[in-house]
């Protein structure tokens, strides 16, 4: 296995490519083997040799439908709960709005994903605004299999601003 060396040359400022040749199978034969001052050799992989893998190897299931529909009802409910316990009466700052909507999002997702839907991609947004004089439409667009692919949406209005979330429900073939 090879790699490529990037050197800059400092006199002309010329960037020169120079090949360096890894021999990894030689580098694993030593890695048992002790060195000669006592120390065991051990070998350092880079993004370009290949890694062991890590973990056990999960065999595919093959299943093309999920176990159970994805509860489009309980995540509402879920969204609500969030919103009530999280926003509350606060008001509108749009310094803050954008740390609070991002910790709602995870919120939100975490909690879907306590449900045990393991098969299920979730994707949570959450937007917020200012109550006073305003107009929203929101639209998303999605390539998805309309028989096992689904969402739930909730608007919380407080008077002071308003949230809409939305959670994605995606199965994974």
């Amino acid at each position: 296995m090879s790699t490529a060396v990037r050197r800059q040359s400092t006199d002309t400022g010329r960037v020169n490519l120079r090949r360096q040749s890894v021999d990894v199978n030689r580098i694993a034969s030593n890695i048992g083997r002790s060195s000669m001052d006592g120390t065991r050799a051990a070998m350092i992989l880079t993004s370009a040799q290949s890694r062991p893998p890590q973990g056990p190897r999960i065999e595919n299931s093959y299943r093309l439908e999920p176990e159970k529909a994805f509860p489009s009802v309980s995540v509402k409910k879920i969204i609500q709960s969030v919103f009530e316990e999280m926003i509350g009466d606060k008001k509108y700052d749009p310094a803050e709005s954008t740390l609070l909507a991002g910790k709602l999002a995870d919120v939100i997702k975490h909690r879907v994903k306590e449900l045990g839907h393991t098969r299920y991609k979730i994707v949570a947004t959450v937007a917020l605004g200012p109550a006073v004089m305003s107009s929203v439409a929101m639209v998303s667009r999605c390539v998805w299999n309309p028989s096992m692919d689904t969402f739930a949406e909730y608007a919380h209005k407080n008077g002071k601003m308003y949230a809409c979330g939305l959670v994605y429900g995606l199965y994974l073939e």
